[in-house]
């Protein structure tokens, strides 16, 4: 009985020093936090609807990830992206026209919004979840990039 709450306290707390490493602005109203991480493969591949938020997107995207060493190739709505990008076709009541929904796995990411900025706030949010190296608009080698 003592190891079983002594493993659950640990697990409390492990889980508790994730959420507080990950530093996100603004705070996101919910995050659920998992053992494990997304490790980006040196060719990533991007699945973006047909929509000009999206295009607009997943150029800024690729070009942080190209400037990290990274191959990108932008695929219109395919069914298998390491990232994907969605956009719901009507409004989400949850999330309203800003939000989004951010799932990182061990297979993948994406990001789904409504189209007006949340896929936008979706994507930044993702660059903030990678190294401050992302944000340099020079080319860089060697960096190994991953989400939680």
């Amino acid at each position: 009985m003592i190891k079983k709450l002594l493993l659950s306290v640990c697990c409390c707390l492990t889980g508790t020093l994730l959420f507080a490493q990950i530093a996100i602005i603004p705070k996101p109203v919910k995050m659920v936090t998992h053992t494990g991480k997304f490790i980006f493969p040196k060719t990533i591949s991007v699945s973006v609807p047909r929509h000009n938020e999206a295009q607009a997107v997943s150029t800024c995207l690729a070009k942080k990830l190209i400037n990290a060493g990274y191959k990108v190739k932008l695929r219109p709505a395919a069914a298998t992206a390491s990232i994907k990008l969605i956009l719901y076709t009507k409004a989400d009541a949850v999330i309203g026209s800003e939000g989004y929904y951010l799932s990182s796995t061990a297979k993948g990411i994406t990001i789904k919004a409504t189209p007006s900025d949340g896929l936008f706030n979706g994507a930044q949010t993702l660059l903030q979840l990678l190294p401050p190296v992302i944000e340099r608009d020079v080319k860089v080698k060697n960096v190994n990039l991953s989400v939680p």
